[in-house]
């Protein structure tokens, strides 16, 4: 994946990490991080104000929470099998399978609990969780499908 600089003119920075399988196991293992931010020790550090998750959940119905705080958006990225992800109740429940990815963005910006069940037993998720920008996203394919809606 490739992230601009915050600003224009800085070195891009890059790295890579050879996870650790314990350590995305039925959680989330913090990959990357802003470089600004102190706070947080990641293997990989960028000059962009996001950050990575990871997770594998190994058993099918495991459930893993997301908090993503005011202000902030993200993409999930289903790397293997299967998952359902739903913010605050089960009604607004959508299914990913291998390759799918979803943006989540709440309109009344407010923070929320993601949460997001295995449907087998080799789900692996990828988090990029960042600022949010009004505008932002694929509102392309948003007006197409409340189009198929009418």
């Amino acid at each position: 994946m490739w992230f601009d600089t915050r600003t224009r003119g800085i070195t891009p920075e890059y790295g890579s990490f050879v996870g650790d399988d314990n350590g995305r196991l039925n959680q989330w293992q913090h990959l990357v991080s802003d470089n600004l931010n102190k706070e947080v020790e990641t293997p990989i550090k960028l000059n962009q104000d996001l950050n990575i998750f990871v997770a594998e959940l190994n058993t099918e119905g495991k459930e893993i929470d997301f908090n993503l705080n005011k202000g902030r958006m993200a993409y999930l990225l289903q790397i293997e099998g299967s998952a359902s992800y739903y913010i605050k109740d089960e009604t607004e429940c959508k299914e990913l399978v291998k390759h799918d990815a979803a943006e989540i963005v709440i309109p009344n910006n407010d923070s929320f609990n993601l949460k997001i069940k295995a449907l087998d037993s080799d789900c692996h998720i990828l988090i990029v969780e960042m600022a949010e920008e009004s505008g932002s996203g694929r509102l392309d394919v948003e007006a197409f499908l409340k189009a198929q809606e009418e």
